[in-house]
This record gives C-alpha cells, structure tokens and sequence, in this order.
C-alpha cells in the first residue's frame, strides 16, 4: 500500500520536467507573472487574453502531471517485489 504513495515524487518530477522543457512556470502562468528581469523581481501579465492562456497552459501541466504520476504510481504499485 505504501507504494501507491510514489505518486507525490512522480508528480512532482513529472511538472519539474514539464517546466524546464516547456520553459514555463506553472506557478507564474497561475498567478499571471512574468519575469525575465531581476532574480526574485516578477512583473503582471497586463492583456488578459495572455493570462487566460497562461492559465489554461499551467492547468493543463498540472492535470497531465497529476495523471502521468497516478499512471506511473500504477506501474510501480503492480510490479513484482524481489525480497533478497
């Protein structure tokens, strides 16, 4: 039952891989940043066509890497233990 419990790492590894090839921060697209400038300086997306879809982007991470560490959780949980 433990086993079912890699869904966290799995997640968490599947939207940290998804950021740096999308180049695209979930938590910036859901909050409506942007920040190309200083380090820890973020700037508002004005036209809200762009945060709408900066939104729907950052959704659509979250619901793939949700659903890709539940499918990898299963695979994990069903494999055969080998006890040494």
């Amino acid at each position: 039952m433990l086993r079912l419990f890699m869904f966290i790492p799995f997640t968490l590894t599947i939207i940290g891989a998804q950021q740096v090839i999308f180049k695209f921060c979930y938590l910036f697209g859901l909050k409506g940043y942007y920040g190309f400038g200083e380090v820890g300086k973020a700037k508002s997306v004005e036209e809200e066509e762009y945060r709408k879809r900066d939104r729907a982007k950052a959704r659509k991470m979250i619901i793939s890497s949700v659903l890709i560490g539940l499918l990898l959780a299963a695979v994990y949980y069903f494999l055969p233990v080998c006890y040494l």
